[in-house]
């Protein structure tokens, strides 16, 4: 009796290979967006940090150098900010299409896995039928003999 062997194991064995390479991915991309969020929400901590002291030195004077210098930087914080933000949205598109891709090769696996089950039960009957028949003809020549 020879051993059963799904012809398309390769393209399954392929597909769980591509499957676990995109999981893989996403988790990068996941920790990407987290690390790019947590620098957001310190460079805007730093910028309420930055007023609060500047608010503080303003009840005490009044420079026009210490105000513009106060200005440059938080507009250059918000540079970094907004830029932070292009950045997260561009990781979170990113992680919706390898998203998109993952369910894509996951249904192919499921269909593939389905399809060798199916293609395993079929080779367990036909099996079964040629030992029923092995053993019907052995009985018949038991009886004839």
């Amino acid at each position: 009796m020879k051993k059963f062997k799904f012809k398309l194991q390769s393209l399954l064995d392929i597909t769980i290979s591509l499957e676990k390479e995109q999981k893989n991915q996403l988790e990068y991309i996941n920790k990407r967006i987290s690390q790019l969020q947590s620098e957001k929400e310190a460079l805007i901590y730093r910028v309420d940090c930055c007023n609060s002291a500047f608010m503080k030195e303003i009840k005490n004077s009044v420079k026009i150098a210490a105000i513009k210098n106060h200005n440059n930087y938080i507009k250059f914080l918000n540079g970094k900010i907004e830029s932070i933000s292009d950045n997260i949205e561009k990781e979170t598109q990113a992680k919706q299409k390898l998203q998109d891709k993952l369910m894509k090769t996951m249904s192919k696996r499921k269909i593939l896995e389905k399809l060798r089950e199916r293609k395993l039960e079929q080779y367990r009957i036909e099996l079964q039928r040629e030992e029923e028949k092995i053993i019907d003809e052995h009985a018949y020549f038991d009886i004839n003999s």
